[in-house]
């Protein structure tokens, strides 16, 4: 750019300085308000917001580490038109993640990274959602040692550099995001954890009150689905001396809870093996259809994604606890957390 008087050269340093003071002003207020928050979903798209709109980024995307299914989920996104998107399924174990991207932050302490040409960097086909982009940046979201997340900021539709001013400016507003995502992250277990104390208060007093089996069942189906956030769950109990599912407790492909009383079903093929196999506490399918040896007429047929859980007390084998999420299609393995419900299951199963 060309200027015919050092007057105007000065004015237009000053009108950059005072849009650079600005924006720190305002990713300033905005990290402050970011800790008043204590839901994380509405954290997570403020932040995306202020990204977009104060810091002046063309996309923008906000990712969460899930460290008990090691995975990335990425809440917030920015698509190729600029329409702001809230993810649903966008879920990337850290095992696939590439050496050139986010990877990085798990194998070192790096606060960032950036690349002036990103496409290129990554070798990304033209078919791929990020073809095109050059300037990008990645910040890592830090509680203290603790990584809790990622920022991803493009300037596709501007084609604009993204320079290490614009970098360490947004520094100060990923560390005050970390904390408050952190923050947001133990008030939500916190009430998880009393929630769950609750319910299964209510539950031990059902079984203590020797109230119907149907009625706990209810109990534990839905302290089970509401709990963990699940779609569909079965709570089965068997016969296995003939082989037999005598009960199932379920959801309908509507997402209602449903007492099943038709006749017992013999067990299906895949789930005969945790017969014979007395250590193994749960099994997860990618295509439970296609290995499990579902057909057409079996209402379990179209189910991909499908955690089962063995329901087991002094090696017996009383059940299984099932679920899977076919209605939202999100795509999560169930492990740990429903094991924490099965013992309860086992002992209403060995005193009914």
């Amino acid at each position: 750019m060309l200027f015919r008087s050092s007057s105007l050269y000065n004015v237009y340093l000053q009108e950059i300085r005072q849009r650079f003071v600005e924006s720190q002003l305002r990713l300033t207020m905005m990290s402050s308000a970011m800790t008043s928050f204590a839901d994380l979903d509405e954290l997570l798209h403020m932040a995306h917001e202020t990204l977009v709109t104060v810091a002046g980024f063309s996309r923008a995307g906000i990712w969460v580490v899930d460290e008990e299914n090691h995975a990335l989920i990425e809440h917030w996104g920015t698509d190729r038109e600029g329409r702001h998107i809230k993810r649903q399924n966008v879920s990337i174990p850290i095992s696939r993640l590439s050496s050139k991207g986010f990877l990085q932050f798990f194998e070192s302490d790096k606060d960032f990274y950036h690349y002036d040409d990103y496409a290129k960097v990554m070798d990304l086909s033209p078919s791929h959602d990020m073809y095109g982009v050059h300037a990008y940046a990645a910040v890592a979201l830090r509680a203290g040692e603790r990584l809790v997340g990622i920022i991803a900021v493009d300037n596709l539709l501007t084609n604009a550099p993204i320079t290490l001013e614009d970098i360490d400016a947004l520094i100060p507003f990923a560390n005050q995001a970390a904390l408050a995502i952190w923050k947001a992250q133990l008030l939500a277990e916190q009430e998880y954890m009393l929630s769950k104390e609750e319910r299964l208060l209510r539950i031990s007093q059902a079984i203590n009150n020797q109230s119907p089996l149907e009625e706990i069942m209810a109990l534990i189906y839905d302290a089970i689905r509401e709990l963990e956030h699940i779609d569909r769950i079965g709570l089965n109990y068997i016969d296995t001396l003939h082989q037999l599912i005598i009960g199932s407790w379920g959801t309908d492909d509507q997402g209602a809870r449903y007492l099943m009383d038709a006749k017992p079903e013999l067990l299906v093929e895949a789930w005969r093996h945790f017969l014979k196999s007395p250590d193994q506490e749960y099994a997860y399918y990618q295509d439970y259809t296609h290995e499990a040896g579902i057909t057409s007429e079996h209402h379990m047929y179209g189910v991909h994604e499908h955690t089962v859980v063995t329901l087991r007390a002094d090696g017996e084998l009383l059940g299984f606890l099932c679920v899977d999420n076919s209605i939202s299609k999100r795509s999560e393995e169930h492990t740990s957390e429903l094991q924490s419900h099965s013992d309860l299951v086992c002992r209403l199963l060995l005193e009914k």
